[in-house]
C-alpha cells in the first residue's frame, strides 16, 4: 500500500517511551477542556470531547498493532489466527489448519470464510476494541431518558471513569467474539428501556441494583485471583456507574448553594474520573499479552511466508517446527502437518500421531518416506534460523520404502530454508 511508510514510520514514533507521557498530556488536555464545557452548561461540547479524548487515546495503542495480535503468544488467539488463515487460502474449506482436524468455529475463522480480505480480518481485535469504546459511550443513552445526565453518565463511562486501573480494551483485544455478545446485551437494552415497565422498575431499584453489579463484579475480579478485570466485571461496573449518575447529580443539586456550584462540582468529578483510571492509564505494552510481539510485525518471517504463498499450491501441506506451524497457516494460509504448542492443557487431538512421527522424523534425517508424504499431502518442509539442515543418511528402512529427495527451494539472510519434497 502506498501510504504504509508513513503508517510505519507514525508506529515508530508512537512506540517510543517519550510518547506515552505526551499521550497522557494531551488526554488531560482534553479532559480539563470538556471540565470547563461542563461548567458552562454545554453538556453536548464537553461528551464530543471527551468522546473525541476516548477514540484518540485508543487509536494510539491500537494503531501500534501491525501484525495479528496474540499470534504464537496467545494459545486461543493463535489457533483462531490458524484457522483463518486457511479458511482464507487453503484448500480444501472447511477442515482445520492442522491436516486431518476438524476446525475451530470463530468469529475470525468466519469472517475469513465469508471472504473479507485478510488485512481486515487482522484488524478484528483493533476493531473489537473500537466498537466497546462506542458501546460504551452510546449504552448509557438507553437507560437514561435525560439528556444532560446521560451526557454526564456517559462522560463518565467513556472516560474511564469505572474503578482506578480497570480499562475494558484488554478483553476486547484477547477476546474479540465478545462485540457479538456486547451487541446482543445492548439490543437486549435498547429493547427493554422503550417499556414503561421496566422504566418505572429501573428508576426505583437503580441504587440497590448498581450496589449489586459492583458486588458481583468484585466478586468476579476476587475469584479470577486478582487478575486483570474481564469484560464482564468491567461491563457491570459500567452498568453500576449510569445506575449512580442520576442520584449522584440529584445529591450535589441538593448539596450546592447553587446549580453553578453543582455545575463545578460535576465538572470537577468529571475531570477526576476521567484522569484517574481507564483509557488515561491504560498501557497495552504492560497490560496485553502479545502487544509487544505484535509491534514487531515478524518482518523476518513474512518474507518466506509470502513465499509460500505465492509458490505452494493451495492444497498442500507444509512440515514445520511447532513454533512456525501457526504462522504458516495463519500468514502463509497453509495447512501444517503438527499443531502450534499448546497451553493451559489445550491440545490438538491428532488423528494417526504414530505416522505424523514417523514422516517427520524420515524428513528431517532427509528421506523422506514417499507413501507417508503422499498420506499427508506433505509436499515442502521449513525451516527456521538454527534448525540443523536434512542430510540425507544411507540407512535404508526394513521394507525398502521408496524415498523422495529434498530440493532446496528457498533461503534467505535470515536463514529460513523451504525444502520441497520431490521424487528421485
Amino acid at each position: 500500500m502506498e501510504n504504509e511508510p508513513l503508517l510505519n514510520s507514525l508506529r515508530a514514533l508512537l512506540g517510543q517511551d517519550a510518547s506515552i507521557p505526551a499521550l497522557r498530556a494531551g488526554l488531560f488536555l482534553f479532559g480539563v477542556t470538556a471540565a470547563m464545557a461542563w461548567s458552562r452548561r454545554l453538556p453536548r461540547l464537553a461528551l464530543l470531547l471527551v468522546s473525541a479524548a476516548g477514540i484518540l487515546g485508543l487509536s494510539c495503542w491500537l494503531i501500534q498493532i501491525s501484525s495479528p495480535l496474540g499470534l504464537g503468544t496467545d494459545a486461543a488467539l493463535t489457533r483462531q489466527w490458524a484457522q483463518a488463515g486457511v479458511n482464507a487460502a487453503a484448500e480444501p474449506k472447511g477442515p482445520g489448519f492442522v491436516r486431518g482436524t476438524a476446525s475451530e468455529n470463530t468469529l475470525i475463522g468466519a469472517l475469513a470464510s465469508a471472504g473479507v480480505p485478510a488485512r481486515l480480518v487482522f484488524l478484528v481485535p483493533q476493531i473489537s476494541a473500537l466498537l466497546g469504546l462506542v458501546f460504551l459511550m452510546f449504552f448509557p443513552r438507553t437507560l437514561i431518558k435525560d439528556p444532560t445526565t446521560a451526557a454526564f453518565a456517559t462522560c463518565l463511562v467513556a472516560g474511564g471513569g469505572l474503578w482506578p486501573g480497570i480499562s475494558p480494551y484488554r478483553s476486547f483485544l484477547l477476546q474479540p467474539s465478545l462485540v457479538v455478545a456486547l451487541s446482543a446485551a445492548g439490543g437486549v437494552a435498547l429493547v427493554a428501556a422503550r417499556q414503561r415497565e421496566f422504566r418505572r422498575v429501573f428508576n426505583r431499584s437503580r441504587i440497590g441494583v448498581a450496589l449489586g453489579l459492583m458486588a458481583v463484579a468484585v466478586l468476579h475480579r476476587a475469584l479470577r485471583g486478582g487478575m486483570e478485570p474481564s469484560a464482564v466485571a468491567v461491563l457491570l461496573l459500567a452498568c453500576a456507574t449510569i445506575l449512580f449518575t442520576s442520584p449522584l447529580r440529584a445529591v450535589l443539586r441538593r448539596a450546592s448553594p447553587s446549580p453553578c456550584v453543582a455545575r463545578r462540582l460535576e465538572a470537577f468529578l468529571l475531570l477526576a474520573a476521567f484522569g484517574g483510571s481507564g483509557l488515561f492509564w491504560w498501557d497495552p505494552a504492560k497490560t496485553v499479552p502479545g502487544f509487544v510481539e505484535a509491534r514487531d510485525g515478524g518482518a523476518a518471517l513474512q518474507k518466506p511466508l509470502g513465499w509460500i504463498a505465492q509458490n505452494v499450491p493451495a492444497g498442500d501441506v507444509i512440515l514445520a517446527s511447532p513454533a512456525y506451524s501457526a504462522h504458516i497457516a495463519a500468514l502463509a494460509g497453509r495447512r501444517v502437518l503438527f499443531p502450534p504448542p499448546a497451553e493451559g492443557g489445550a491440545s490438538v487431538s491428532l488423528p494417526e500421531p504414530f505416522r505424523r512421527a514417523r514422516l517427520a522424523e524420515s524428513i528431517l534425517r532427509g528421506r523422506p518416506i514417499a507413501r507417508l508424504a503422499e498420506a499427508f499431502s506433505v509436499t515442502h518442509l521449513f525451516l527456521g534460523p538454527g534448525e540443523a539442515t536434512p542430510i540425507a543418511g544411507t540407512e535404508t528402512d526394513a521394507a525398502d520404502e521408496p524415498r523422495l529427495s529434498l530440493v532446496l527451494v528457498y533461503q534467505d539472510i535470515k536463514d529460513f530454508r523451504v525444502f520441497r519434497l520431490a521424487k528421485k
